[in-house]
């Protein structure tokens, strides 16, 4: 009786992620904050048809993310905070690697 043996590997494309081109961000109590004010807008694809998992992130002072699981994440800063440098990231998980990608945040005060 023969036996054989093979080997079979197992491959998963990474997701490809993108945080957006950067955000605008007005200050909570500013004259002029609009309804889009704060809206992050990443996108994120699977090759491999992967579920797909959200989180974003920010080091930005003051800083609050609703709907932070989504791609339709929202940013609010804190009126009396003055962040000038700051950003958010966009991190993306399949079943097999998370992806990041990071966006510059303007904050404005009016």
């Amino acid at each position: 009786m023969e036996s054989c043996t093979s080997t079979v590997t197992a491959t998963n494309a990474p997701p490809v992620v993108n945080a957006g081109n950067g955000y605008e961000v007005l200050v909570e109590g500013s004259i002029g904050i609009t309804a889009g004010n704060g809206q992050l807008s990443g996108t994120a694809t699977d090759s491999d048809n992967s579920s797909l998992t959200y989180a974003w992130t920010t080091d930005c002072p003051g800083a609050t993310i609703t709907n932070g699981d989504s791609l339709d994440a929202k940013i609010s800063i804190a009126a009396g905070t003055d962040p000038t440098d700051c950003s958010v990231t966009l991190a993306v998980t399949d079943v097999c690697a998370t992806v990041q990608d990071t966006a510059r945040v303007s904050v404005v005060h009016l």
